[in-house]
């Protein structure tokens, strides 16, 4: 599974039949990654790219890590998980998940495996022209794919900080230049991390959308679907 995540950048481009469906934070709500699967499906016509933070925060960060990793062994092209700022090492001991991980699962699954899981995460990939990364990117592909995506302390390394801890207006201020350099490439970039009211924003060609439905407050959770021409919100 380790060679199969330091291989993924491209997903294979959706036809009119197929489509791809993009899934932002989870943290931990299993109940919301329930709801994308009873709405799309595991046929053969859908694949699901998930844009990091599966756990902190809710009850069932864990299972669906574990859930998630059973699916891409059985079908390791059809799931695609990226990596978001919560996978790393001072989320996991903020949010005391390295305990929960210890009660749940003894020394079945150990933290270290989780965390070498962590640094095998690919930060970006694209499907039919949409780049899609957990928070922000560089202005060019060679600095993105400069990254050094095997530090497992994000604040710790200035580069991967600004990927997945970035403020806000950074991210429309780096897309405004890396679409004029990469306009022939990429025509969105589809992003989570922060909060949507909504469960979406889109600001020219950036789109921010938020998985988990009822967080905190009402709100709706979004997906994106891809398919070969076009691509659709869907708030479920």
């Amino acid at each position: 599974m380790k060679t199969q995540l330091n291989q993924e950048y491209e997903v294979p481009k959706p036809s009119e039949e197929m489509k791809t469906i993009i899934v932002s934070d989870l943290h931990g709500s299993i109940d919301s990654l329930y709801n994308v699967f009873n709405t799309y499906g595991f046929g053969e016509n859908v694949k699901y790219v998930f844009l990091g933070d599966y756990s902190d925060r809710g009850p069932f960060g864990i299972e669906i890590i574990v859930f998630l990793c059973k699916l891409k062994i059985m079908n390791p092209q059809q799931f695609i998980m990226l990596r978001g700022n919560h996978e790393d090492h001072n989320e996991f001991t903020f949010f005391a998940t390295q305990k929960e991980l210890k009660a749940k699962y003894g020394d079945e699954l150990k933290i270290e495996d989780l965390y070498e899981f962590f640094k095998a995460l690919p930060l970006f990939c694209s499907v039919n022209g949409v780049l899609c990364g957990h928070s922000c990117f560089f202005t060019s592909l060679a600095q993105i794919f400069s990254l050094n995506r095997k530090v497992l302390n994000v604040k710790m390394d200035p580069d991967m900080y600004q990927m997945l801890w970035p403020l806000f207006n950074e991210v429309h201020r780096r897309a405004d230049e890396f679409f004029s350099k990469h306009e022939n490439i990429f025509k969105l970039f589809v992003r989570g991390h922060d909060f949507k009211r909504n469960g979406i924003e889109i600001v020219g060609k950036v789109v921010t959308i938020f998985g988990i439905k009822g967080y905190g407050t009402i709100n709706q959770s979004a997906m994106i679907e891809v398919f070969e021409k076009d691509w659709f919100v869907r708030r479920i």
